[in-house]
């Protein structure tokens, strides 16, 4: 896993959902809103990016569909 790619992916998912906030003409605090959207798409990327592994032990790796 590259970290640094799973970063810049969840900061650009962050910031396309806040950008949003600049059609507002009454928000004054929209420079704000958009750091904290993208600071949450980076938190919520390196989370989930940290959670997965590459063979998780809770996830059986081969199922059978056989009834024996």
């Amino acid at each position: 896993m590259n970290l640094i790619l799973v970063l810049l992916i969840g900061a650009g998912i962050g910031a396309l959902g806040a950008a949003g906030i600049f059609f507002e003409p009454r928000e004054p605090y929209k420079v704000q809103i958009f750091i904290a959207g993208t600071l949450k798409g980076l938190i919520l990327s390196l989370l989930t990016g940290l959670s997965l592994t590459a063979r998780n032990p809770c996830v059986p790796h081969r199922i059978d569909w056989t009834l024996n």
